[in-house]
C-alpha cells in the first residue's frame, strides 16, 4: 500500500461501488481537504484498493480484498486514535473477520425523503427559559468542552469548526444543554453528531437542535446523514422521530492489539 498525498481523485470511483451507503462523510471528508487524514492505495495509477484513515478515529477499506497484513500494520502505525476499521464490503467483513475482532455494528439511515424532516415548526416549540443559538466561534470556546469535545475536536478546535462546520446548541440558564453539529461534511453529505446533557435527556430537546440542523442542511443544498451503535437504542429513536429510515448495518473492526488507547463511542449522547 502507497500513501497518497494530494491527488485523490481516482479513489472516489472505489467508495461509489462501495455496498455501504453510510458514514460515507466521514472518508469524503478527508479526500475532499475538510478533515485531517491520510490516503493509502495498492496502485497510484489505476487503485484497486484503498484505506482512508482519519483523525475522527473511523477508518475505512474499500475495492478490491487484498494487504490486509499491510493495513493491519499501517493501522498500527497510524498517528490517529483508533476507533474501528469498516468493512464496506461483505468480502471486506469477511477478510477482516479473519484476523481482527468485531467491535462495532452500526445502523445506517436513509435522509429524511422529499425534504422533510424534524419539526416544521421548530422555532414555537422552544420551551420558556431557553434560547437556541448557532454554534459560532464565540460560543464554542466556551462550551465545547462541555458538549462533546470529540466532534469539535475533529475539526481542529473551535475555530476550525465554527470555519469549517455548523450547528445548533440550546442554552438554559447560562449553559448549553443540547447540541446538533455537523460531524464531518463530504459529498454533498452532512453526519450528524448529537448530545444532550443527561440531566436534560427525554424533553425532545435533540428533536429541536435535530430539526434545526436539517432545515439548514436543505438550505444549504446538504443531505443529512444519520448513523449509531446498534445498541443505542436512544439514537435509533430520535432518527426514527427525525424521519431518518434505517437502511443497512455497517461493521468494524479492531486489531486485536493496537498498542494505543481507543475510543469507545460517544454512547452515552443522542447519537452515537
Amino acid at each position: 500500500m502507497i500513501p497518497l498525498r494530494n491527488e485523490f481523485g481516482k479513489v472516489p470511483p472505489l467508495i461509489e461501488r462501495s455496498e455501504i451507503v453510510s458514514l460515507l462523510p466521514l472518508p469524503y471528508a478527508v479526500l475532499e481537504g475538510r478533515q485531517e487524514g491520510r490516503v493509502w492505495v495498492d496502485d497510484p495509477h489505476a487503485p484497486r484498493t484503498a484505506l482512508i484513515t482519519s483523525i475522527s478515529g473511523f477508518h475505512f477499506v474499500f475495492g478490491e480484498v487484498s494487504n490486509v497484513s499491510r493495513i493491519l500494520q499501517i493501522l498500527s502505525e497510524d498517528p490517529f486514535e483508533f476507533y474501528a476499521l469498516f468493512a464496506s464490503s461483505s468480502a471486506w467483513r469477511a477478510a477482516l473477520n479473519e484476523s481482527m475482532t468485531e467491535r462495532d455494528q452500526r445502523f445506517g439511515f436513509h435522509s429524511p425523503p422529499g425534504g422533510t424532516g424534524g419539526w416544521p415548526d421548530w422555532r414555537e416549540r422552544i420551551p420558556e427559559g431557553y434560547a437556541l443559538e448557532p454554534l459560532d466561534e464565540r460560543l464554542m470556546e466556551k462550551w465545547y468542552e462541555g458538549l462533546d469535545p470529540w466532534v469539535f475536536g475533529i475539526w481542529g478546535g473551535p475555530e476550525a469548526f465554527a470555519r469549517s462546520s455548523f450547528g445548533y446548541g440550546l442554552l438554559h440558564q447560562g449553559r448549553y444543554v443540547s447540541f446538533t453539529a455537523g460531524g464531518a461534511i463530504g459529498n454533498g453529505e452532512v453526519e450528524l453528531e448529537v448530545g444532550t446533557d443527561p440531566d436534560y435527556r427525554g424533553r425532545g430537546l435533540a428533536m429541536l437542535t435535530g430539526s434545526a440542523i436539517i432545515e439548514r442542511c436543505r438550505a444549504d443544498g446538504l443531505r443529512p446523514a444519520w448513523s449509531c451503535h446498534a445498541r443505542n437504542a436512544a439514537s435509533l429513536r430520535l432518527a426514527q422521530k427525525l424521519g431518518f429510515e434505517r437502511c443497512e448495518t455497517i461493521y468494524g473492526f479492531a486489531p486485536c492489539v493496537l498498542g494505543r488507547s481507543e475510543r469507545n463511542g460517544s454512547e452515552t449522547d443522542s447519537d452515537r
